[in-house]
């Protein structure tokens, strides 16, 4: 629910380190359901492309709607990660620009 997904959020902004953030999201994940847009929503509380990676593989087999995760790209704008990220949901990364 988005009160839920509130309540995430909320718990995330108040760590500083990444990985710890990550692993907040990790545990509600595994309890609860999520869709891409969600984990969409989430994402914008990292500032670096390596954080929103690491939510977005900690993510994926997580997601109510898998194939809607390939919209989340859009989230990475550094080459190194969007080529894990097309990895990571099995993009055809010879596609890579």
């Amino acid at each position: 629910s988005e009160k839920d997904l509130a309540g995430l959020r909320k718990r995330m902004v108040t760590l500083k380190d990444e990985d710890d953030m990550v692993a907040v999201a990790l545990k509600d994940f595994k309890a609860k359901c999520y869709t891409t847009e969600q984990v969409r929503n989430i994402s914008f509380v990292f500032v670096r492309d390596e954080g929103r990676y690491k939510l977005l593989d900690a993510a994926y087999p997580y997601v109510y709607d898998p194939d809607n995760f390939t919209a989340l790209e859009s989230l990475l704008s550094d080459p190194y990660f969007v080529h894990r990220f097309r990895a990571l949901i099995k993009f055809p990364v010879s596609k890579l620009p």
